[in-house]
């Protein structure tokens, strides 16, 4: 299911929300695939891992614990 947290983002729950992780880790934010700030946020996550790619800069950018966002 989806929850809208305090904040107005929307997290994902599933099988690791009764696990000992993070918030982040155990629900994290869906971002909306035509937004600016996701845009940004994968322009960033390319930019740390030196251009390496389009698959791996979306398996950092999904690894990313999501408060880091």
């Amino acid at each position: 299911g989806l929850v809208l947290d305090a904040e107005g983002f929307l997290r994902c729950l599933g099988r690791f929300q009764n696990l000992a992780l993070s918030e982040g880790s155990r629900m994290p934010k869906l971002l909306p695939a035509k937004s600016h700030f996701t845009k940004l946020v994968i322009e960033q996550v390319h930019r740390d891992i030196l251009h390496s790619g389009v698959s791996q800069t979306l398996a950092e950018a999904t690894g990313r614990n999501s408060e880091d966002l």
